[in-house]
């Protein structure tokens, strides 16, 4: 799933042949009499036949090794089932967190391991998503027609048997916008708009949208979508980098950054590495797929549109300009999000039901089943990285050379910027001081790839650890030697920005990891354990990160909060983060709960919306607490500052009745708060300023087995030490550490 995988579904299906001789040596005798040798012959005998496309002879063997192994494997299942021996696993966890202070106040949850505020309707079923807000009157479903091409122009597209079918109202497409055509999720940030909602002329990537059948019931939409007729003129995808690269086809400009702190840190028996690190797309696979219901008004071309997003205020944006109508008459809220990772950036979906709503003058319903939502959403980025790092004996990198070449897919989205973020997080948990690095996006038909979680930390892990792993093999140490000697320490300038790491809490981490794991020891039961075992094989990796939960981007620094309070002391609290799954909801009634001195229970939060915080910044880059956080805490304080008085002068009066008695004098119970006084001044052109307003770590530690035969493997055991600085919530974010 992912990378050029949806793209080749047109690809010729490779033939199935049958094992003919396999099969009647299984059904000749007891499965586990047969041999080893005799299972080889015959499944090579099947493979190696007329009907057979392999021809390279090291692939048919591979794929014979496997056959066996699964058939040797299973035999072995089977007679340890016989015999009643089969073990069963046992699986043992311990979460060790900070104990909340012994003074802190009972009513005071900060640091406490609280349940999600959700967690009981999530768990039952009763929680609401998208779909499952009742259907409104006279709503019409919305079906999209995809292109059965990756690259392609539109010759001619026939809706008359589709709109003859009873049941379906319209065809929504190009035509029908009545704005702007042109979208991009960083047209905020850049002003880039190279996408097209509805393709015009040319279709850039199979499974593209072409348009929508506007129908009553899905078995209408459905026929309908079957009956449009699509002509095109094929040409020529461009599916891969390498293509790509021939074609010289791209987005944007290159991407440089260069950092030289020490040019004479060579020394006499310096070695140097040269290498290649290939990885694939990868598919977000929340659990609710991107869905939208827009409900327009019958005046003034005002509309609400329900969508599963990230980032609500980039949504209404872009649907004011799809539709050309002023952003005040638009309101896109979202309850929850049914899981994100960066995926439920992109706003197509919600862009496409506001048009169909807009035109057809009716409530619209747009539900991506899970293929289309694969086919058209974007996925993790592809990444060819090539680099060059010259080292010490010691195993201490000098000078390390990144070049990277990027599958962007169609449109720019938001690759550029995560192709700086990539260049920048490629130092794992690791300091480079002295560093190039420079990045291609490169344009292909593929649905533009988009933010995936992380954004460009575990492709930098995973290119830098191949090198440490490299430089460990090239020395003959073991690598956790000479991941300790690389590890990020206090008083470091990174290979972006000017600002010194002003921590150490990254030795710390590691140095209780390997205590934790028993690293040393359990490193020399597994030598000795592979020694005596060929079948089965068990490996062990200790491995530091460092993460800056931040956007980099001073503009998207801010963030705001709504607080109300009603006169039997229940509390409504908006923000403009996004709760999908992760808990900000619950942290944010946590920080409302400290700063006020109410319990949690009167603390309420109904869903983001862009009618009470606008210019919400995106739920993303791990930095949702910290933003709408403060605004949280700027909120309340202003709302206590005219409370206080009641609570001081009557010290004995319930919260309800300090409510009451602040209404009767006329006091304000509501209040807006705002933050924009984040330090962060990261400059990507002189690559100056901090990245960071602080940085978090952690050090994992895992044992693994793999079967040799079949590449079945298992994790045994895993220790994970992570500095997140004072959990406001241990549960909550041990949860997200552990998925």
């Amino acid at each position: 799933i992912g990378g050029i995988g949806m793209a080749v579904r047109q690809s010729n299906t490779q033939p199935i042949i049958f094992a003919t001789n396999t099969s009647h040596l299984l059904s000749s005798s007891r499965f586990e009499l047969l041999s080893h040798t005799d299972l080889c012959a015959v499944i090579e005998k099947d493979m190696i036949s007329e009907t057979s496309t392999l021809n390279r002879m090291d692939l048919m063997a591979f794929r014979i090794s496997l056959c066996v192994g699964f058939l040797g494997q299973f035999q072995h299942d089977v007679s340890e089932k016989r015999t009643n021996k089969l073990p069963v696993s046992s699986s043992k966890f311990h979460q060790l967190f900070e104990k909340v202070p012994e003074h802190q106040a009972a009513v005071d949850p900060i640091t406490r391991p609280l349940p999600h505020v959700s967690s009981a309707e999530q768990c039952t079923g009763e929680a609401i998503f998208i779909d499952d807000i009742p259907k409104y009157a006279n709503e019409l479903q919305l079906f999209p027609v995809q292109s059965k091409v990756a690259h392609g122009k539109i010759i001619k597209i026939s809706t008359k048997k589709a709109l003859a079918i009873p049941g379906v109202v319209g065809w929504i497409a190009a035509k029908d916008v009545p704005g702007s055509n042109l979208w991009s999720i960083a047209e905020i940030e850049n002003g880039c708009a190279d996408e097209e909602l509805f393709p015009l002329e040319f279709v850039q990537y199979f499974g593209q949208i072409i348009g929508l059948i506007a129908a009553e019931s899905t078995s209408s939409g459905l026929a309908a979508v079957r009956a449009v007729e699509v002509e095109y003129e094929e040409l020529e995808p461009i599916l891969t980098v390498s293509k790509a690269l021939k074609n010289d086809s791209f987005h944007g400009q290159k991407r440089y950054l260069k950092r030289i702190q020490n040019a004479n840190t060579e020394v006499d028996g310096s070695r140097t590495k040269e290498s290649q690190v290939c990885l694939g797309g990868q598919e977000h696979f929340y659990f609710e797929t991107h869905s939208a219901i827009a409900v327009p008004s019958r005046e003034k071309n005002e509309m609400t549109v329900h969508f599963t997003s990230q980032e609500p205020h980039n949504a209404q944006v872009i649907i004011s300009s799809v539709l050309n109508v002023p952003q005040h008459k638009i309101i896109v809220k979202c309850k929850r999000a049914g899981g994100g990772f960066g995926g439920k950036e992109r706003c197509f979906v919600a862009l496409m039901t506001a048009v169909a709503a807009h035109v057809l003058r009716k409530p619209c319903r747009m539900v991506l089943e899970r293929g289309v939502d694969g086919d058209t959403t974007g996925h993790r980025h592809e990444v060819r990285a090539s680099y060059k790092i010259q080292y010490g004996q010691d195993g201490r990198i000098h000078h390390s050379n990144f070049a990277f070449d990027v599958n962007a897919g169609a449109s720019t989205d938001l690759s550029l910027v995560w192709l700086d973020t990539l260049i920048r997080r490629v130092d794992g948990g690791y300091t480079l001081i002295n560093f190039k690095g420079e990045g291609v996006a490169w344009k292909t038909n593929l649905a533009s790839n988009t933010a995936f979680r992380g954004f460009g930390s575990p492709e930098g892990a995973l290119i830098i650890e191949d090198a440490i792993e490299n430089i460990a093999n090239d020395l003959g140490l073991d690598s956790a030697l000479v991941r300790e000697i690389n590890l990020t320490r206090m008083g470091d300038i990174l290979h972006h920005g000017t600002v010194p790491v002003n921590e150490d809490f990254l030795i710390k981490c590691w140095n209780e990891c390997l205590d934790q794991s028993n690293y040393w020891k359990v490193k020399k039961d597994i030598d000795e354990f592979n020694e005596k075992n060929q079948q089965k094989k068990r490996g062990i990796a200790i491995v530091p990160m460092k993460f800056c939960p931040t956007i980099a981007c001073k503009m998207l620094n801010q963030a705001g909060a709504f607080i109300r309070v009603y006169l039997d002391g229940s509390i409504l609290l908006s923000h403009g983060g996004v709760e999908m799954g992760q808990g900000l909801h619950t942290k944010m009634v946590q920080v409302a709960s400290r700063v006020l001195c109410v319990d949690v229970s009167k603390i309420h939060i109904m869903d983001t919306s862009s009618e009470t915080v606008p210019q919400a910044t995106p739920t993303a880059a791990s930095c949702g607490t910290d933003l709408n956080g403060h605004a949280v805490i700027n909120a309340c304080k202003k709302l206590l500052e005219k409370i206080d008085p009641y609570r001081k002068r009557f010290p004995e009066d319930t919260w309800e009745q300090t409510i009451s008695k602040a209404y009767e004098n006329r006091v304000p119970l509501a209040a807006f708060g705002f933050y924009n006084t984040s330090p962060l001044d990261y400059d990507f052109e002189t690559n100056t300023g901090s990245m960071f307003n602080y940085l978090t770590y952690g050090v994992g530690c895992s044992v693994v087995e793999v079967d040799c035969l079949t590449g079945d493997h298992e994790v045994l055991r895993t220790d994970i030490v992570m500095d997140v600085g004072k959990s406001l919530n241990p549960a909550i974010d041990i949860g997200q550490i552990e998925g």
